[in-house]
């Protein structure tokens, strides 16, 4: 995550979300979770509301704070590194989605400027 979001970051003009989506397994066989966060310029934005601790998500990424914007949905993480930022939604998911997912794997899905799969 932490090369896409430094890649994303480059471009001259980012003002489309891109969806990391992520997909955990508990110790169960059917405990499958499936999560994604959007993702534009500095910004986050999850699924649902949630009561996100936001020193524990600072303190695993390595020190960089993440700011509420909008109701528990959305958050600034615009001064984190891109890695601060892989590990601030490295922590969402596995924290916050899926109570008992253990093993998460993450894709992204990316949107070219016509609308499909990039």
């Amino acid at each position: 995550m932490a090369d896409a979001i430094k890649r994303l970051r480059a471009l001259p003009q980012w003002d489309k979300w891109i969806t990391f989506h992520a997909e955990g397994m508990g110790s169960r066989v059917d405990s499958y979770h499936f999560a994604a966060i959007r993702m534009r310029q500095g910004e986050i934005a999850l699924e649902r509301p949630l009561d996100v601790d936001m020193q524990k998500v600072t303190k695993a990424s390595g020190g960089s704070r993440i700011l509420p914007v909008q109701n528990r949905r959305r958050y600034s993480i615009a001064k984190a590194t891109p890695i601060q930022a892989a590990r601030i939604m490295d922590v969402i998911f596995r924290q916050y989605f899926g109570h008992s997912a253990t093993h998460w794997r993450a894709m992204i899905t990316a949107l070219a400027p016509n609308g499909n799969a990039a």
